[in-house]
């Protein structure tokens, strides 16, 4: 039965108050509309705040209530609608639209909740914003538009139940995700710990870079590289499907410090120019740009064409006979070497590395045997995470397929 048959869809002004309600009352806590976290404090999100002295202008909302994010982000090409749930109450810019349910309406929260989650009411949002019409990256949609937008009405005890099935399946989401971060926590700790005190070690010593057992040495990268140099310029112009190279940007590189082969753009490149840029197996890359000292190993055998670094990457060829590259790749993700990169970067809003500084890097330097022992180990915590990880995606589809039938009505629940 065709969606429109079974369920009413009624104007979010008719559901729906508008909440004008400026910061009279003196709340500091400044909120900010993350896709995945939904309203969350900006000190928490960005671990620092970016609003204003003056915070009278912002609108003041509470518990229940929700804004809009007039602005597109990675998921919500039309904006974000979040509920506040985390905190009693908030503040946010008056460039969000906010507004609550009417008094005892046909609405229930959590449902509510639900269907701006989703991606349901983007068919709704499309004809109304004005491609282009941006100010500081705002989308262009008045408040009365947005209210005038349809939102399904199921039957009350119909949405009680749709919601209370998807709010079970965000428990087992967030459950995970807490689990996910506890591995995260346990490996960063676990990474410290084997890089300073080693496998087995009774005897430590002073060094520059701190106590360390007393059989390792202390190196440069340099010492342990054969060569380096900076990814090569093309244009995004020379991008072609049927290319003869894999190009990877740093974009390519996820936020688990791992590389994305399937994202890597194919490129129509001239051989004689491009073939000594091919990365090898095992090569370490750091980006050098932007987000500096973000660090991979290129495995060969993940890519299904020879691979050439874009400009923003500094390649370093390893001697194996010396370090592993795993092993190294373990050392840049530690706190010693990220402080030390942190120190090296220059320039202002753009901060910048250089293959130069990179070598110069103090690095902790086991012998090859117990460098084996140490990956393994961050390995089998690494395959941990990555479990839990599918685990956590196979749920998100599991909840994308309710959605696309709970929400819609092609599936009917009985309350």
């Amino acid at each position: 039965m065709p969606r429109s048959e079974v369920w009413e869809r009624k104007p979010l002004g008719v559901l729906f108050e508008r909440v004008n309600r400026r910061n009279r009352a003196g709340v500091t806590r400044v909120l900010t509309a993350s896709g995945d976290r939904g309203l969350i404090d900006q000190e928490e999100f960005f671990n620092k705040s970016v609003a204003g002295a003056d915070l009278s202008n912002y609108l003041h909302i509470k518990r229940g209530e929700f804004a809009y994010n007039r602005s597109a982000m990675k998921g919500y090409p039309v904006g974000a609608v979040k509920r506040l749930d985390r905190y009693p109450e908030g503040v946010v810019s008056s460039l969000y639209l906010c507004f609550g349910i009417r008094g005892t309406g046909p609405v229930h929260g959590d449902f509510a909740a639900h269907v701006f989650g989703s991606s349901i009411l983007e068919e709704e949002l499309r004809p109304i914003v004005k491609v282009g019409a941006r100010a500081h990256g705002l989308l262009n949609v008045s408040a009365d538009d947005f209210m005038s937008i349809r939102f399904p009405v199921p039957p009350l005890p119909e949405q009680k139940k749709i919601a209370a099935i998807l709010s079970s399946v965000d428990e087992s989401i967030q459950a995970t995700r807490a689990v996910i971060d506890q591995t995260r926590r346990v490996k960063e700790g676990l990474l410290q710990d084997l890089l300073t005190r080693g496998i087995g070690h009774t005897r430590f010593k002073q060094t520059e870079i701190g106590e360390i057992p007393a059989a390792w040495e202390v190196v440069t990268v340099g010492s342990v590289t054969r060569d380096s140099a900076f990814g090569p310029r093309f244009s995004s112009d020379e991008y072609d499907p049927a290319g003869n190279y894999a190009t990877m940007r740093t974009t390519d590189i996820d936020r688990d410090w791992a590389i994305n082969y399937d994202t890597m753009p194919r490129a129509s490149l001239p051989s004689d120019e491009f073939d000594k840029h091919v990365l090898q197996d095992q090569d370490l890359l750091v980006t050098r740009s932007g987000t500096c000292g973000v660090t991979v190993v290129y495995e060969h055998t993940k890519a299904a064409l020879p691979v050439i670094p874009g400009a923003f990457l500094i390649r370093f060829r390893l001697d194996r006979r010396q370090v592993l590259p795993q092993f190294l790749l373990a050392t840049f993700q530690g706190r010693g070497v990220q402080e030390a990169l942190s120190l090296l970067t220059a320039g202002g809003v753009q901060k910048n590395l250089s293959g130069t500084n990179i070598r110069t890097v103090l690095v902790p330097r086991p012998p090859l045997t117990e460098q084996a022992m140490i990956v393994r180990h961050l390995s089998e915590i690494a395959s941990i995470r990555e479990q839990q990880v599918a685990a956590l995606a196979t749920l998100r589809d599991t909840k994308a397929g309710l959605l696309a039938d709970l929400l819609t009505g092609r599936v009917r629940v009985t309350p």
